[in-house]
């Protein structure tokens, strides 16, 4: 107790010093604390399910596409050979994501749900909060209208009734019964890699399958979840997986090739922001080692001018360990005062950064300031206590007494360990702003060159919605399209709407309805037919979104009659290298259609090529029901205007119909970048940050080395050392471990070069104009920290140091 309050009062002491300090660790400890809790929420928190390690996201890998498509989701006739040809395989279920209009007293409501086979619940052994779970029963036609809900659901839209159970809730119009509530930390991972489903779906109704009619060579829609046996590891299920593949593709008229994989279920969602997500957290945390290290500097500069008492105290008997104790002491306490209010920051902090993170973030509702987080604060605390306060302590009790009072009454140069120690901590902080930094500008990079690629479409005054029509009123093919053909109609009549289209589905929204093409005559095996993606528009489509159309026209009410496609310039160099596609015939599901015209490619994810698109009016029977489409409008009035527009426009056809997803098109193009711009943000947020942590420490130990070497600086002075000439000496020495650490941080960051990778796009590890300006920069900015101080040094007046001498 003796040690802490020496320790406080040395602290009063120094009010400027000891606020710095722990102003500069909260900070840190803040923005380490806010990031960890975001990997602990995304990465490490084990699925709120009994045994989650052996649960596992079956997805079937087809080699003929794999270039394209490395997993993809079931074909329900597979998974259910799979039950009786894999001993491995204890339970698995099926899941199908989707979306429904819930009906109630305001305006209809757009939700995300799941259609889920009884199995799949108790695959992952969930009990529900209240009521029970979907049976078997459940799934038969005509009793299949119940619905189990989501917590979220139950306690927002339906106010947590406790006697919800059994009561009807209408979807699409049509009642389905509640047969249960769901408790609040059930997450279904979904394990469908073309999933549309933008959050954890608000209900889970029964999935009924009609195997009877399904196809062993396609329907990949389905996501799967398996629970191992115990005792049996991923290796022998998946072998055993495989061994019923190759079962499977034996009996294919085809043979196409068929393999399995099973990935671990709290993997599925996250696999794409791990590298992300350690890569911020590595960034931060150097950011505070560069804090630790500044304090270090700053302790052993507080320890040098400490060194005539220490003298003193040694030589009346205090012992090496008591004087480490008391010093470190400082630290702890520093550390403590930090840590405790980096912890409130935090809280701040990370509402802030979820803010800011795309609305894909996986897992963001499980992110908290939990138990893990408190812990992994007060251990971060410790841990700057040591980095920061053990070295400058041990080396204060090295000191030798007799040497320090011989010294106490000369001008102290500094000793040469000293300024060594000082100059490796420099040279540490900035290797480590110069990765911060590179990575920086790599992403920054990367992030222009991704917002200038050619998307395809050209944004202008466009505005989307998607619409949801219920499934009682529009159950027919006919009156959906009765309802578009008005919907289109009543909107070209309003002023200030230039152009209004509809598609099945945006671009930059990634790849759905993917089938096999050909023409016809083509005899090879259907598995090495080309795949294309297939979008239902109106004629209008192409205009509205300003893609062009190279070859031919677009549709017109005059081809309801006939069986037309558009094509994408892709599957035209695909099908017909060297000639005119207009007129020729394609085949989709069996059905030939001709082509009528060639439209410009347009991507479907920014980082990748554009896919082949066939192009269908929506009219089109082969296309079921269009119970789901996006209106895309091209107004000459502001976006909230033609919005205003297209709800009364709807609202005068059917009033039970739902409007979601409003946004303008430059919103699509920003949602597209969304992960690589936050990413980016927050790596070059936190290489800035370390860039001006790192210039204090430069300026606070070349200020204290100028100071110390006052009287010196002014002996030479006096010998006919000119200004400019003291000036460039301090900056030369200042400077000297600012550029071994740059030329250490290059080479981490190159060695670093096959990690990232992944993280770029259209930019090299090793991309020369990025290490220059980072060279540039932390030149400029170390030269300034240490010129300041130069300056200082050069106005000394070499009288005053003859004098002391």
């Amino acid at each position: 107790m003796k040690d802490v309050t020496y320790a406080l009062r040395r602290l009063r002491q120094s009010p400027i010093f000891t606020t710095f300090a722990a102003l500069s660790l909260a900070l840190g400890i803040a923005a380490n604390v806010a990031i960890f809790s975001i990997v602990n929420g995304v990465l490490l928190k084990p699925l709120a399910f009994p045994e989650p390690d052996r649960l596992f996201a079956a997805v079937e890998v087809v080699p003929k596409v794999a270039q394209l498509y490395p997993i993809l989701p079931v074909n329900p006739l597979h998974a259910e050979k799979w039950k009786s040809m894999v001993p491995g395989i204890e339970r698995l279920g099926l899941a199908q994501a989707q979306h429904a209009i819930l009906g109630g007293a305001g305006q209809p409501l757009r939700i995300p749900i799941a259609t889920v086979t009884p199995d799949l619940l108790r695959t992952l052994k969930v009990q529900p909060l209240l009521g029970r779970l979907i049976e078997p029963s459940d799934a038969e036609n005509g009793r299949d209208h119940v619905v189990l809900l989501s917590y979220a659901l139950w306690r927002g839209q339906l106010g947590g009734d406790p006697n919800i159970v059994g009561r009807d809730i209408r979807l699409g119009g049509i009642p389905n019964r509640v047969i249960g509530v769901l408790r609040p930390e059930f997450r279904l991972q979904q394990a469908d890699v073309f999933s549309d489903l933008e959050s954890q779906p608000m209900l889970l109704t029964p999935l009924t399958l009609r195997l009877s009619g399904e196809s062993l060579e396609g329907d990949f829609n389905y996501s799967a979840i398996v629970r191992l046996r115990p005792g049996v590891s991923r290796e022998r299920a998946l072998a055993m997986l495989n061994t019923a593949q190759a079962s499977i593709t034996k009996s294919l008229p085809d043979k196409m090739e068929l393999r399995a994989d099973l990935i671990p279920l709290n993997e599925i969602s996250v696999r794409n922001s791990r590298l992300s997500l350690w890569l911020v957290l590595g960034a931060v945390g150097a950011v505070l080692l560069i804090v630790c290290l500044n304090l270090a500097t700053l302790m052993l500069a507080r320890g040098t001018l400490r060194n005539r008492e220490v003298a003193v105290r040694t030589a009346l008997g205090a012992s090496r360990f008591r004087l480490i104790r008391e010093a470190f002491m400082e630290a702890m306490a520093l550390s403590a005062v930090g840590g405790a209010l980096g912890i409130a920051l935090a809280k701040a902090g990370l509402r802030a950064i979820l803010a800011a993170a795309p609305a894909a973030l996986p897992r963001r509702d499980e992110v908290a300031l939990d138990l893990n987080v408190l812990l992994f604060a007060l251990g971060l605390t410790l841990a700057t206590a040591l980095l920061f306060g053990l070295y400058p302590a041990w080396r204060q009790s090295r000191r030798d007494p007799q040497e320090a009072l011989a010294a106490s009454g000369r001008a102290n140069t500094g000793s040469r360990s000293g300024t060594r120690s000082r100059s490796i901590l420099i040279a540490i902080e900035a290797g480590l702003s110069t990765v911060l930094l590179a990575l920086g500008g790599l992403l920054l990079d990367s992030f222009v060159h991704l917002t200038h690629t050619e998307a395809g479409f050209e944004v202008g005054n466009q505005v989307s919605a998607k619409l949801s029509l219920p499934g009682a009123n529009y159950s027919k093919n006919a009156a959906s399209i009765a309802f578009y053909d008005k919907l289109l109609d009543e909107l070209s009549s309003r002023p200030g709407i230039r152009i209004a289209a509809i598609t099945s589905h945006l671009p930059l929204n990634g790849e759905t309805w993917i089938d096999l093409i050909t023409r016809p005559g083509d005899t090879r095996p259907l598995f090495q037919h080309p795949t294309t993606n297939v979008r239902f528009i109106s004629g209008s489509y192409f205009e509205a979104m300003h893609i062009p159309i190279l070859e031919g026209r677009t549709f017109t009410p005059a081809d309801k009659a006939s069986p037309v496609i558009v094509i994408s310039n892709s599957v035209a160099k695909l099908l017909w290298p060297r000639e005119n596609p207009v007129g020729e015939t394609i085949l989709l599901e069996d059905q030939r259609l001709r082509v009528i015209g060639v439209a410009g490619d347009t991507r479907a994810d920014l980082e990748k090529s554009a896919p082949s698109v066939v192009y269908a009016p929506y009219w089109y029977t082969a296309a079921g029901s269009s119970f789901n489409m996006t209106v895309v409008l091209s107004a000459s009035v502001p976006p909230g205007d033609a919005v205003s527009m297209l709800r009364r426009s709807v609202a005068k056809i059917d009033s039970g119909i739902a409007i979601s997803n409003v946004q303008t098109f430059g919103e699509v193009l920003s949602d597209a970048v969304a992960e690589r711009r936050f990413r980016m943000q927050l790596v070059g947020a936190f290489a800035v940050a370390a860039l001006l942590v790192a210039a204090l420490g430069i300026f606070g130990v070349i200020a204290g080395v100028v100071s110390a070497r006052r009287n010196e600086i002014g002996v030479r002075m006096a010998l006919g050392a000119t200004p400019a000439g003291v000036v460039a000496m301090v900056v030369r020495q200042g400077m000297l471990p600012v550029w071994w650490g740059l030329a250490a941080g290059i080479a981490a960051t190159l060695a670093c070069g096959p990690l990232i990778r992944n993280l770029l796009y259209q930019v090299q590890s090793s991309d020369p104009l990025t290490y220059v300006a980072v060279t540039l920069a932390l030149s400029a900015v170390g030269a300034l920290a240490c010129w300041i101080p130069a300056r200082r040094a050069a106005s000394i007046d070499p009288m005053q140091a003859l004098r002391y001498e």
